[in-house]
């Protein structure tokens, strides 16, 4: 029986013993996942930055968006072959550059009607923000680029990408290009393996810049 499991929303060290006893539900009876399935993981912007306030609201979802983008092939390196080709979780386009920013601008004046709009138009891409501008408490971006997985180390490990990426996105000062492949000034990889050794390094977890924050995970 096809089937989507959606936890209520979950807090701390509570909310990580509940994660890791469904797991050992869902193994217990026997579930599967296949091709099909994906893990998202969903994140409330205000228990990132502090505030449901539209303008701080769209100039993380701008930042993060610049992140995520950098970092797509560590983000799929992680949870394995093909996750790219799905319609379900595909790169961010390059038009998202332009819409991110135009949210930014307008998002003293607007109301939350328009800025869900360019979040729109977004697409439901490996970091979806169609609820970012629900406004208070509901607002969220969700991750939809992990496979589906009954592995806990696989989950955690998800779980951890999600948060350090939010993490760094909300502390991160300077941003890069948003596209890296239309720059030969920014360091390349050679591989798979390579990318997401990056991607550990930029969040701070191994062979970090000396005094460098540390991100969630």
């Amino acid at each position: 029986m096809p089937c989507e499991f959606v936890s209520p929303i979950l807090y701390g060290d509570d909310g990580l013993t509940a994660l890791r006893q469904f797991i050992l539900w869902a193994n217990q009876i026997g579930a599967k996942v296949n091709a099909t399935c994906g893990c998202h993981v969903t994140v409330g912007i205000k228990s990132v930055i502090g505030t449901g306030d539209p303008t701080a609201t769209a100039e993380f979802v701008r930042k993060l968006a610049h992140v995520a983008n950098q970092h797509t092939w560590a983000i799929y390196a992680q949870t394995g072959t093909g996750r790219h080709e799905s319609n379900y979780c595909h790169q961010l386009p390059l038009e998202t550059e332009a819409i991110v920013k135009r949210m930014t601008r307008i998002a003293g004046t607007a109301d939350p009607v328009q800025l869900g709009a360019l979040a729109l138009q977004c697409g439901r891409g490996i970091v979806n923000f169609r609820k970012a501008f629900k406004g208070g408490e509901r607002g969220a971006v969700e991750f939809r680029a992990f496979a589906g997985t009954l592995n806990e180390a696989k989950v955690l490990h998800h779980l951890a990408t999600a948060f350090g990426i939010i993490r760094r996105a909300h502390t991160v000062k300077t941003l890069g290009r948003f596209d890296r492949k239309a720059t030969k000034k920014h360091s390349k990889v050679a591989n798979a393996v390579e990318a997401l050794r990056r991607l550990w390094r930029v969040l701070g977890w191994v062979d970090s810049t000396p005094g460098r924050d540390c991100a969630l995970g």
